[in-house]
């Protein structure tokens, strides 16, 4: 009797590591293929908007402790500046703060919209530490432009 019920809680145990695997073979396939639509998703609204962004300079001042990132709206798209996330080192610096400024250099069609073939400058006043920083600018749709600055 004792042998019976060793050999019956194996079989079980057998049993739930064979389902377990299995069910973890299918939703490992199924997070690939999300993963991978999202991406494909991604990459066709990025082709629908046409948003584009070239950082052309970045530099850093020391004595002011700010940083300075001119970009060019090389799409098609008008971005709302209010929709721009901007990252220095890997710290993200808020919507609405105080210390990042952004201003149309060359403001050609509607006031206070990144227009393409306008020119951004941004300010951000944070110190950083020597050495090799970078500097990434995202919209709202997941449309980037990075450089690096050297302190």
């Amino acid at each position: 009797m004792g042998l019976a019920t060793i050999a019956a809680q194996v079989i079980f145990i057998g049993f739930i590591l064979v389902f377990s695997g299995t069910l973890l073979i299918a939703y490992k396939d199924y997070f690939i293929r999300t993963d991978e639509s999202f991406r494909e998703h991604q990459e066709l609204i990025k082709d629908r908007t046409n948003e584009k962004l070239t950082v052309q300079q970045a530099s850093y001042d020391s004595v002011n402790n700010v940083t300075t990132i001119k970009i060019n709206n090389s799409g098609t798209t008008k971005i709302e500046l209010e929709t721009l996330d901007i990252y220095v080192g890997q710290e993200r610096i808020p919507r609405f703060n105080e210390n990042r400024t952004l201003t149309l250099e060359y403001e050609i069609k509607n006031p206070g919209i990144f227009d393409p073939n306008e020119l951004l400058s941004i300010n951000v006043s944070k110190r950083l530490a020597p050495g090799e920083h970078s500097i990434e600018i995202f919209t709202e749709n997941a449309n980037s432009a990075s450089g690096v600055v050297n302190v």
